[in-house]
């Protein structure tokens, strides 16, 4: 009898064990999914966000180098203030933020910053070669970063169009360097 016992005993033991372990791989799978799930949804909404401050600049930025001014707008120095305001709330916005983001999407941001600070810096509407130099990198630089922080927002999402998409935008200046040596 007491073999039998023995013998019903593990199974019973060995099936527990199994179960134990089961749930606790799942409790694990579980929280790790809930903590991956906030951080995309936390990033998602940080990179939107800082792409609708990034319009704002790119608005403001826009009216301020433009060789044209319409009718109505505000004239060139309060062009200046405007832009410099939703520039310094682009940049505290992204201050605030920034740990949501990857390193990759932080140093851009670092750079996009760096870029419009200079642009703003560079504008002088009264030297009308200055002038034009910043208005063609204006144009040349802000879609760049528009498409960049539009890539980086889909990857947030989880596209694995976008993934690849911001790999290969990440890995062709390498490349590029590479081929060059």
């Amino acid at each position: 009898m007491e073999q039998l016992l023995t013998n019903l005993s593990q199974p019973v033991v060995s099936t527990l064990f199994v179960a134990v372990v089961t749930v606790f791989l799942s409790y694990l799978a579980g929280r790790r999914k809930t903590v991956h799930d906030r951080l995309y949804e936390e990033r998602a909404k940080v990179v939107a966000s800082l792409f609708k401050h990034f319009q704002d600049v790119k608005q403001r930025f826009a009216s301020l180098v433009s060789p044209i001014d319409y009718g109505g707008e505000p004239d060139k120095d309060e062009k200046a203030k405007l832009a410099a305001e939703s520039f310094d709330e682009f940049q505290t916005y992204y201050r605030h933020n920034y740990i949501w983001l990857s390193r990759g999407v932080s140093g851009r941001v670092e750079n996009f910053m760096n870029k419009y600070r200079q642009t703003f810096l560079d504008f002088d509407h009264e030297d009308l070669a200055k002038w034009n130099e910043v208005w063609k990198r204006f144009e040349k630089e802000s879609p760049e970063i528009t498409v960049r922080l539009e890539i980086e927002f889909r990857a947030a999402l989880g596209h694995r169009g976008a993934r690849l998409h911001r790999f290969w935008l990440d890995i062709r200046p390498r490349l590029s360097r590479l081929v060059r040596q």
